[in-house]
């Protein structure tokens, strides 16, 4: 277990003593996790795995995005066959759907990450992609897990894109 630094505050009282004000400072070990009980840390862990999990899956989701596209590019290039290229795009874009379903499941479940942190949830509630828990969340969180939002993330945008124009010009090079 981790080492849980301790603040240190200062506290000054006035203490009377027969009739004199006599001033004692106070020295208090505050802990900052005292709120935490071990069932909510434990619930943190769980929570925390699974983003963990998930964030693991979209980068793989990533690499196997780039090795199909890559191979059908290149039996593109080998065929000499400009629609086999341009065929790439329809896998890229369900992976790119795909990794779009972990990132918002990952982003939904650091909601809940941080509504356990504040004490707002329900103990060891770990459906967090259920339609009553995402209808449950105020405007902006909601907003910001909507599929046209999570879908264009730069971070999968860019990324997909890339993969989709490189089809586009081998496409192009090899004359269509």
């Amino acid at each position: 277990m981790p080492r849980v630094e301790l603040l240190w505050r200062a506290i000054e009282v006035a203490v009377g003593a027969h009739g004199k004000e006599a001033s004692v400072v106070v020295t208090a070990a505050v802990d900052p996790y005292a709120g935490f009980s071990e069932n909510r840390i434990k619930h943190l862990e769980m929570v925390q795995g699974v983003v963990t999990r998930l964030g693991g899956n979209g980068f793989l989701v990533k690499g196997w995005a780039v090795t199909v596209a890559g191979a059908f590019q290149g039996f593109a290039i080998t065929r000499e066959n400009a629609w086999l290229a341009l065929a790439s795009s329809l896998p890229t874009c369900l992976f790119w759907f795909l990794d779009a379903s972990y990132l918002r499941s990952e982003r939904a479940f650091r909601l809940l990450f941080e509504q356990i942190r504040r004490g707002t949830a329900e103990p060891f509630f770990m459906n967090a992609t259920a339609r009553g828990y995402l209808e449950s969340l105020d405007e902006p969180a909601r907003a910001s897990l909507g599929w046209p939002s999570t879908i264009l993330r730069p971070s999968l945008r860019y990324f997909y894109a890339a993969l989709i124009v490189t089809a586009i010009a081998v496409a192009l090079a090899l004359g269509i």
